[in-house]
């Protein structure tokens, strides 16, 4: 009987955190627009009516990446901000365009996270591939235009940190040379 109830605790304690939607940022250490997100919202974000439906979750991009957040797409640009609910993305913000743009691009991911709740969601996909080591760091922005990580290449790629050791050895992209 005592090995049924380890085994059930032992679920309990690997399972991870609930499966409420959340808000979780991506963020990497010597972020000047993590640091420029802090200062504008994050210090009152809790306090936001978009916190009581989506709570913020922080996850260091130097450090490995969470189990119940692996079917997640890559993330290159810190930050970035991803929209989940039962382990499916939502949707995302990737880099930080500013205090007025990153709150109605956050409301627009709460709508379509609440159709998707209204509707019903599809299953989570699952987890993808394993990394490719050597892979490049271009992204591409909004407006269609390629550029290196950490350059701003137009205004989709405003906002975006993606150099330094938090992205060259990020253990979620590619090994550590």
């Amino acid at each position: 009987m005592a090995g049924r109830w380890g085994v059930l605790l032992a679920a309990l304690l690997w399972a991870g955190p609930a499966a409420a939607a959340e808000l979780v940022m991506f963020e990497s250490a010597g972020c000047p627009w993590c640091k420029k997100w802090e200062q504008e919202i994050g210090k009152g974000y809790d306090k936001s009516e978009e916190a009581r439906s989506l709570p913020l979750r922080r996850v260091r991009m130097e450090e490995p990446r969470p189990p119940d957040l692996m079917n997640l797409g890559r993330v290159v640009f810190s930050p970035t901000f991803v929209v989940v609910e039962r382990g499916t993305e939502i949707g995302r913000i990737q880099g930080y365009p500013g205090e007025e743009n990153f709150w109605w691009m956050l409301g627009n991911l709460r709508n379509r996270l609440e159709r998707m709740q209204r509707t019903g969601f599809p299953p989570a996909p699952p987890p993808p591939p394993p990394p490719v080591a050597g892979v490049g760091m271009i992204g591409m922005g909004g407006d269609g235009m390629i550029g290196m990580s950490g350059l701003a290449a137009g205004p989709g790629m405003a906002g975006m940190w993606g150099t330094g050791p938090a992205l060259q050895h990020n253990p979620n992209l590619a090994p550590a040379p």
